[in-house]
């Protein structure tokens, strides 16, 4: 679950741009969620990751039981 709609971080790097957001897990953990947003093309590739403050992933089960996301939107 995110915990603000601003990211506390963004970068560039090569053909994709990341977004951090404060979140929590399942769990109610502090975790950082991380989105990757390809740079090109129409329906640019988005990609997510959940990571603990030392940067290792954290596993909340199946990414589409926590993030419902339509193709093409």
């Amino acid at each position: 679950m995110l915990a603000s709609k601003e990211p506390v971080d963004s970068w560039r790097e090569l053909c994709w741009r990341f977004f951090v957001y404060p979140g929590s897990s399942h769990a109610g953990d502090p975790v950082e969620v991380v989105f990757a947003v390809y740079l090109s093309g129409r329906h640019p590739a988005v990609r997510v990751a959940m990571v603990d403050s030392d940067g290792r992933p954290v596993t909340p089960g199946t990414l589409a039981e926590s993030l419902p996301i339509s193709a093409g939107h």
